[in-house]
Order: structure tokens, then C-alpha cells, then sequence
């Protein structure tokens, strides 16, 4: 496995480098760091004229900071996975370009990110960088947040054991959330893991909702096909289930059909749990149009969740 970690030296970006140290890998895992530190000096003299030249003095100051950061975070790494096994690069340019190119080139597996980030690789606020590496990477993204509070906040108050892992696992019927339930199948996961897998149906609605076509024979049909994605869904849940079931302790796997709206339960389920991190599958970009427009389930989650969210993607050939 190769893992591609991005760090910028903000709080984000640190509990991202501890949740790899932290985290059991296959014995062949390989990483590779990258920071990116965008130009200063350009941007000044673009917008505020003549102060490139301090800008230039302060970008030299800050790449010497990044790049100790970055054998710094090298170091580490080596220690958990061996000399040979981990390469620094540092870059200057975007970042957003620098990483999805870095992903593709080195055929990474997973991107490992903080949630937020400094001037450096990432923004104050998800937005531009975050999206776009989840939205575009040619690879599964896992985006970390610096602390999870209320995950932290609930397991101190109803005194759960805080060395408990717990993944949020959210599916359906596509190809991506079933490359999911083979990506936990096949990588090792803490020994106190605890796995709740979770689908969630639309509530079902009349074809029609104007008032003035109210065809009980469509109706009817609409009812039938509903309940035969929900029994289809059933059975995939408890299937996939069963395929993760040897990652946890006895007992550490559950599974559910709910329904109502995707993007709400699945936050709120990881909330009320609560959840560690939630794990689900990559919206399609070549068939889901609306999901350009409108936003995917994916992209909610990542925007609203206040745990890690690890969207899958299977790895892009070539």
C-alpha cells in the first residue's frame, strides 16, 4: 500500500501525521510526504506593488520552516515503517495541482490530509484545497479533523473506552461502496475496532408530487420498486457486514436500513454514536450530472462531519 500524507505544519496536518503513526498498516506500506508552499512574492506584487521583494524574504523564512517540518515528519514515518519506505518532497507551486499530479504520478492508494490547514498546503475553512484533492484525487482521500469533540465529549461523558475505534460505515449499491467493504476487508484496523455499516433508503414519494396527478396504479408501482431496493439493500448490508466482521472484536460489527435523507442521518448517526470516522464511498463522476450541480452525499459529509471522513475511491489505472 501507498499512502500519500500532505502536511503544512497547521494542527490539522499534525493530528494527520499521529493518525498514521497511530494506525496499523500492511507490513509493505510505503509513504510519501509532500508540502507544497505557494509563491508570496507574485501575489504581492500583483496586488499591492513593491512589497514583492518582503514578500520574497518572508516566503525564504517560511520554505526553511516547511522544510524542517518535512524531515521532521520523515523521520517519524521511518520509524514506523523503515528507512527506504518513506519519501519527503518539498514543492513550490498550487497546491491543489501539486497534490492530485504527486497522487497520480507516485499511484498512490490513499491521500491522508488534515481538514483544515495553514497559508501552506490548505485554507482556513474546507473549501478550495480539501474539495478539490477529494473531489479529483485518482485514489481513496482520507481527511482528518484536528478533534473529533463530540466523539471525545460523548465517550468521556458515558464513559466509553477511549481506546475504541469506532467507523462509521456508510454504503449503497455502487461499485465504489462495495471497493469500500474490500478495502476494510483486506487492511488491518486497531484491535478495539467496533464497525456500525449502515444504508440509508429515500423515503418514498410519489412519482408525481404535483396534486393534480394522483395515479394510484403509478403509486403502487413506485411503492413496489421501493420495496425491493430496500430488501436489495438489507441484504447487502448484512453481507458486507459479514465481510468485515473478522476486523473487529466479537460483537464489534452492526449493521442497519434506515430511511429518510442521506446526508442528515448519516451526520447525525456519526454524532449521536459517536463515530471516530466515517467511511463511505466516492460519488460517481461520470454518471452522477447532478451531483456536479447539486453537491454529493461525499461532499456534505466532508463539508458538515466533525469527526475524520475517508471517502473511497478505487485506485485509477494508468
Amino acid at each position: 500500500m501507498k499512502i500519500l500524507l500532505a502536511v503544512d505544519g497547521s494542527y490539522h496536518s499534525d493530528n494527520a501525521v499521529d493518525e498514521i503513526l497511530s494506525q496499523p498498516w500492511t507490513e509493505n506500506t510505503e509513504c510519501v510526504v509532500v508540502t507544497v508552499a505557494e509563491p508570496l512574492h507574485a501575489k504581492a506584487d500583483a496586488f499591492f506593488g513593491g512589497l514583492g521583494q518582503k514578500a520574497l524574504e518572508a516566503q525564504k523564512a517560511l520554505d526553511t520552516d516547511i522544510k524542517k517540518l518535512l524531515v521532521e515528519t520523515t523521520k517519524k514515518l521511518e520509524e514506523k515503517f523503515g528507512k527506504g519506505k518513506v519519501l519527503g518532497n518539498f514543492y513550490e507551486g498550487k497546491a491543489i495541482n501539486t497534490i492530485l499530479d504527486v497522487a497520480k504520478n507516485c499511484q498512490a492508494d490513499l491521500v491522508v490530509m488534515g481538514s483544515h490547514g495553514t497559508s501552506g498546503y490548505n485554507d482556513q475553512s474546507f473549501g478550495s484545497v480539501v474539495m478539490a484533492v477529494a473531489n479529483n484525487a485518482p485514489c481513496s482521500v482520507r481527511i482528518v479533523h484536528y478533534m473529533p469533540t463530540s466523539s471525545l465529549e460523548k465517550k468521556q461523558k458515558e464513559k466509553l473506552p477511549m481506546e475504541e475505534a469506532r467507523y462509521l460505515v456508510a454504503i449503497n449499491a455502487s461499485d465504489n461502496s462495495k471497493a469500500l467493504i474490500e478495502m476494510i476487508a483486506s487492511r488491518p484496523w486497531p484491535e478495539e475496532s467496533i464497525f456500525q455499516v449502515v444504508s440509508i433508503v429515500p423515503e418514498p414519494k410519489s412519482v408525481f408530487h404535483s396534486r393534480f396527478f394522483k395515479d394510484p396504479k403509478i403509486n403502487k408501482a413506485h411503492a413496489e420498486m421501493y420495496k425491493a431496493q430496500k430488501q436489495a439493500m438489507e441484504k447487502l448490508v448484512k453481507e458486507s457486514a459479514a465481510k468485515i466482521e473478522s476486523k473487529s472484536k466479537k460483537g464489534g460489527v452492526t449493521y442497519h436500513i434506515l430511511e429518510g435523507n442521506v446526508r442528515s442521518l448519516i451526520l447525525q448517526l456519526a454524532q449521536d454514536w459517536p463515530a471516530d470516522m466515517i467511511i463511505l464511498g466516492a460519488h460517481d463522476r461520470d454518471k452522477n450530472v447532478l451531483e456536479h450541480f447539486f453537491g454529493s452525499v461525499a461532499q456534505a459529509v466532508v463539508n458538515n462531519a466533525d469527526c475524520s471522513v475517508e471517502i473511497v475511491r478505487p485506485k485509477a489505472n494508468g
